[in-house]
């Protein structure tokens, strides 16, 4: 594996942090994990009429493809309530052998 694998990119997806917010946790980058956030407009969330409305914050899930540097080819959804208290490293481990498991 090459330094470029090893690389961690954290996107943040957001409403409304403030300037101040999102400075404080980019700040937080290292060599090997990066934070970037990104504000979320949402006049660009699709208008899809249901039989239900979905939040926002659903509907960016459904369409995170949309929002997402275009490169991005694999995404693990961590919401805002998700405490990780171990190394970040194991959970993306244990997804890829999920996903390796599917495939």
């Amino acid at each position: 594996a090459n330094k470029q694998d090893e690389i961690i990119n954290i996107y943040i997806l957001h409403f409304n942090i403030s300037n101040e917010g999102v400075s404080i946790l980019e700040s937080d980058s290292t060599e090997t994990v990066r934070i970037k956030c990104l504000k979320i407009d949402e006049k660009e969330i699709p208008d899809v009429k249901m039989f239900y409305e979905f939040s926002k914050e659903i509907m960016v899930k459904l369409f995170i493809h949309k929002f997402l540097p275009i490169n991005i080819e694999k995404v693990i959804w961590i919401d805002s309530d998700i405490i990780v208290l171990k190394s970040f490293k194991v959970i993306l481990i244990g997804a890829l052998l999920i996903i390796a498991e599917f495939q």
